[in-house]
């Protein structure tokens, strides 16, 4: 019995890391995404300049 709770724990434990992580990801993603826009909106105007 005591196995199977430290089990559960543990378990418990990875669970909670895997969800901060995924969070940690996805904060990263939009900031990703935004700095991706910025740039392709910077080149779009470099090419209109060029034209």
């Amino acid at each position: 019995m005591n196995r199977t709770k430290n089990y559960c724990v543990s378990i418990d434990k990875l669970n909670s890391d895997l969800v901060h992580q995924i969070a940690e990801l996805r904060k990263k993603f939009v900031e990703v995404e935004a700095e991706n826009i910025e740039v392709k909106a910077e080149n779009a105007k470099l090419r209109q300049d060029m034209e």
